[in-house]
């Protein structure tokens, strides 16, 4: 009996090895079942600023096997595609359609072959778009041109598409790695550093123990993921995120630096294109926290990278409370309508929504040449959520009491502070019901971009 379990044993074995990979494959559905789930989604529309064009984008449902599966680094919150020096998964278009909005014609596009595009990026006139195309080794700039169609490729410029955080330009037309300045002509693109070298290696004898250090004080310790864990992951960070800011002729692809390589949260022009809001990142990091808390350096620029204005010098933001902000300043904007008035937010309540105060935040202001202590402009009650800006310096404001979770927006008069503001909608945030949906926006011939408006009130 003991010699036929184990010649048993040895059969069964024996036929584990004789197994390989093509002998479990992927099992598919039926083909009604595969192409249900495979149709191609609803394509997306960008409309010009001057509604007078709008590109078609067709998207992707689902990323594939080969996409998900490529090399990806989990670092300070967010994850980044190591062969193209983006996000991991990041979506794409696989096609345009450009159409002529004035008769309903179709313009032929000339996009890349087996492109993967981001998405249209507008120049303030609509004459000119640009967008990104993700190869297998990296991202390129593209340019097209709206009446004729025609595209080209900016050489010489390696799109750095990771971000922290979303400080890119939301008040823009653009935002992101690549955006406009009002002339129509300029772009300003995040570029991988051209002096890079290759990604450091993890040194195989630690240069010291791996030590964390508290400030001995007690505080909230939110979960986050995909965090800094320890010096080489801090390495991995500074590689793939630093960053070189360049100006990008759009009408001869000339190319120039501006300022140093840096990790960069936000570069805003102003309305007038003379100033620039940065914000940059720099050491030390955090293994508790993201990278949209780690210090950072918040100044304003003139156009060639000297610092006119330090708006903010914010430490870790490790002792948070939870369901608070961060203290100083933060949201910030410039303002419409305005050559160079810059706006931002501050807690007066040291971002702790415990704290019984008769107003939560302010809204500040400083306008160029910058001198001086910032203006209040507007004292909010409960914390602030966001700003839609319209005309004549008239703001839509809107904020929000956590404990009855009653969300207003409310008219304030930004040009005459102590206004009292007038209450247009008040609701608890889960009643869908009455839910006023957000503002349609607008593109300036500055390329700033503003609530759009009927009327005076």
């Amino acid at each position: 009996m003991r010699r036929f379990l184990l010649a048993t044993a040895a059969v069964l074995a024996a036929g584990t090895l004789l197994c390989s990979a093509a002998d479990f494959l992927y099992q598919k559905p039926s083909k009604v079942i595969v192409d249900a789930l495979a149709a191609p989604p609803t394509p997306g529309v960008s409309i010009s600023p001057q509604r007078d064009y709008a590109v078609f984008t067709q998207g992707v449902r689902y990323p594939s096997i080969a996409e998900v599966a490529q090399p990806m680094l989990r670092l300070a919150g967010i994850r980044i595609d190591t062969n193209t020096n983006g996000m991991h998964l990041a979506p794409y278009s696989l096609s345009f359609e450009l159409k002529r909005l004035a008769d309903g014609a179709d313009i032929k596009i000339n996009t890349p072959a087996l492109g993967k595009m981001g998405a249209p990026v507008w120049s303030a006139d609509g004459k000119q778009f640009a967008f990104t195309n993700t190869t297998a080794t990296g991202i390129e700039l593209w340019l097209a041109t709206s009446a004729t169609g025609q595209t080209r490729k900016v050489s010489g410029v390696a799109v750095n598409t990771v971000r922290i955080g979303g400080g890119f330009g939301p008040g823009r037309a653009t935002g992101g790695p690549v955006q406009w300045m009002g002339d129509n002509q300029t772009l300003i693109v995040q570029s991988i550093p051209s002096s890079r070298g290759k990604a450091p290696a993890e040194s195989l004898l630690p240069k010291g123990p791996h030590v964390q250090e508290s400030l001995g004080h007690a505080g909230p310790a939110p979960t986050y993921e995909d965090l800094l864990a320890n010096p080489h992951d801090e390495d991995l960070f500074d590689y793939y995120a630093t960053a070189q800011l360049v100006y990008v002729d759009s009408a001869t692809a000339k190319v120039t630096s501006l300022g140093q390589p840096g990790i960069y949260t936000m570069i805003r022009p102003s309305p007038d294109q003379k100033h620039l809001l940065t914000g940059r990142l720099h050491k030390p990091y955090s293994y508790q926290i993201p990278g949209n808390l780690f210090p950072e350096e918040v100044e304003i620029w003139d156009r060639t990278a000297n610092m006119e204005y330090k708006v903010a010098s914010l430490p870790l933001g490790e002792r948070i409370p939870l369901a608070g902000v961060r203290t100083g300043p933060r949201s910030y904007e410039w303002l419409p309508e305005k050559s160079a008035a810059l706006a931002w937010v501050e807690a007066l309540d040291g971002g702790n929504p415990k704290e019984k105060v008769p107003h939560r935040d302010r809204i500040v202001s400083s306008a160029a040449p910058f001198k001086g202590e910032p203006k209040t402009l507007f004292q909010i009650d409960e914390r602030f959520r966001g700003m839609q800006t319209l005309a004549k310096g008239k703001a839509l404001v809107e904020d929000y009491e956590r404990n009855s979770r009653v969300v207003r927006t409310m008219l304030i008069d930004l040009d005459n502070p102590g206004t009292a503001p007038k209450v247009l909608f008040s609701r608890n945030e889960r009643d869908a019901y009455r839910d006023p949906g957000a503002p349609v926006m607008t593109t300036t011939a500055d390329g700033q971009r503003m609530a759009l408006q009927s009327g005076e009130d």
